[in-house]
C-alpha cells in the first residue's frame, strides 16, 4: 500500500473519511470523492402497506464479522426493557459465536438468524422492518467505507441507525441516527 501511495499522483475515494485515511498515512497528492453508484428508487420504495399490530422489528443485512460490530448490537437489545425481534440477514465467521451470545444473553426468542439474501429480495425485508441498524466500528485497518442498505432501507422509508464508523455519518447526515461504535448503552 505504501509504495502504490508513493507512486501515485492522485487517488479516488468513496467518501470523505477516506481522504482522512489516506492524509494519515501520509500521502499528499490530489485526492477527491466520488460517491458509489446510487440505488433504484423503482426497486427500493415504500411498501404499499405495513403489517399493522406487530412486534417492533429491526433489520441487520450484512456480514457477520467482528467490525461490523453485531456482538454490540446483542448487547445493546439485552439492556431494552422491551425488546424489539432483530433479525440479523447475512454469513460469516461469527455466525456461530453470535448465536452463542444470543443464548447466553437470553436473547434466542428476540433474535431471528437468516441466511443471506438475493438483492432482489432485500426490498422485502426492509417492509418488514421497523429500523435498520448499522452497527459498524472500526479497526486500525478498516472502518465503514459505505454502508449500502442505509440508501436501501432510507428509500424504503425504514429508518436508520448507524455508528459513528467511517461513511456512516455522510450516508446517514440528518435522515437518521448515529451513535458511537462499541457503546451497546448509546
Amino acid at each position: 500500500t505504501e509504495k502504490a501511495l508513493r507512486d501515485s499522483d492522485a487517488v479516488l475515494c468513496s467518501n470523505t473519511e477516506g481522504i482522512k485515511v489516506l492524509r494519515d498515512m501520509g500521502f499528499r497528492g490530489l485526492i477527491d470523492v466520488v460517491p458509489p453508484e446510487g440505488i433504484d428508487i423503482e426497486w427500493f420504495k415504500p411498501p404499499d402497506e405495513r403489517q399493522e399490530n406487530r412486534r417492533f422489528t429491526v433489520l441487520y443485512a450484512g456480514r457477520f464479522v467482528e467490525e461490523k460490530g453485531l456482538d454490540t448490537l446483542l448487547t445493546s437489545l439485552s439492556l431494552l426493557t422491551q425488546r424489539p425481534s432483530l433479525i440479523l440477514v447475512g454469513e460469516g465467521i461469527l455466525r456461530d459465536a453470535l448465536m452463542e451470545q444470543a443464548r447466553r444473553l437470553r436473547l434466542l426468542e428476540d433474535v431471528e438468524f437468516r441466511p443471506p439474501q438475493p438483492q432482489d429480495r432485500m426490498p422485502n425485508l426492509y417492509a418488514t422492518a421497523d429500523a435498520l441498524v448499522l452497527p459498524s466500528r472500526g479497526t486500525p485497518v478498516w472502518k465503514e467505507q459505505y454502508g449500502r442498505v442505509l440508501l436501501e432501507a432510507m428509500a424504503c422509508k425504514v429508518p436508520v441507525i448507524g455508528s459513528d464508523s467511517g461513511a456512516i455519518p455522510e450516508v446517514v447526515g440528518d435522515a437518521g441516527y448515529y451513535v458511537p461504535y462499541g457503546s451497546a448503552k448509546a
